[in-house]
């Protein structure tokens, strides 16, 4: 959110970003003078996390949405123990929320109610489940598998598939993801900004887009 809020104020000309904007983001920017362009440049998928504990290690879709709608409960008919299930969510604005809403969800309502967990922060997931057998909750692949490195994580197969770069670039795991690259539609064709955005979809952009662990567009 703060990435795009920097794009409609002309503090930035590229942003990257793990979700596109939403309305209010896009009307920020028209205020400001231009639209934004979105382009994706690599692929990542939204994963669902669980503790390294539980013996549950696939979910599908369905069940997912029915956790976080409030419909399912307990681990017990998953096949786990017979204990809740503490659903985690994010913060209204964060990238994961929204895309949970929008990917996940698709427009079925959310818990609310005072008990629910909310963690604001990326990481705070993955802090709460570490210390909670029962919990589970929600990212992406690569913020998992790179950046939070937490080993009392894992994650869920979603309707038999596990993330894995292999299902991702295959198009098999059914949460694929993007990485974009967003501008102003203002942004100057000849400035360095714009030739950075063109040379990321190269052969030799992709490569690095792959050596930095994401799931490149192109092979």
């Amino acid at each position: 959110h703060h990435s795009y809020a920097r794009l409609a104020a002309r503090d930035a000309e590229l942003v990257l970003t793990a979700r596109e904007p939403t309305a209010a983001e896009r009307e920020a920017a028209r205020r400001g003078g231009a639209d934004i362009v979105m382009r994706a440049i690599a692929r990542d998928a939204f994963v669902s996390l669980r503790h390294a504990s539980n013996p549950v290690t696939g979910v599908t879709l369905d069940q997912v949405r029915d956790i976080y709608a409030g419909a399912l409960t307990s681990w017990r008919p998953l096949g786990g123990a017979d204990r809740p299930i503490v659903a985690y969510q994010r913060d209204p604005t964060s990238g994961s929320q929204v895309e949970m809403e929008q990917l996940v969800m698709r427009g079925r309502p959310m818990r609310e109610g005072p008990d629910i967990r909310v963690t604001m922060a990326m990481f705070g997931p993955f802090n709460a489940i570490r210390h909670d057998p029962s919990g589970i909750g929600y990212s992406y692949h690569y913020y998992e598998r790179f950046m939070s490195v937490v080993s009392e994580v894992a994650t869920l197969a979603v309707d038999g598939v596990p993330p894995e770069p292999a299902t991702i670039a295959a198009g098999r795991y059914p949460l694929i993801t993007f990485v974009y690259l967003a501008h102003r539609a203002d942004l100057r064709a000849d400035s360095a900004a714009a030739r950075l955005r063109d040379w990321l979809l190269t052969p030799s952009g992709q490569a690095v887009i792959a050596e930095s662990g994401y799931v490149p567009l192109r092979r």
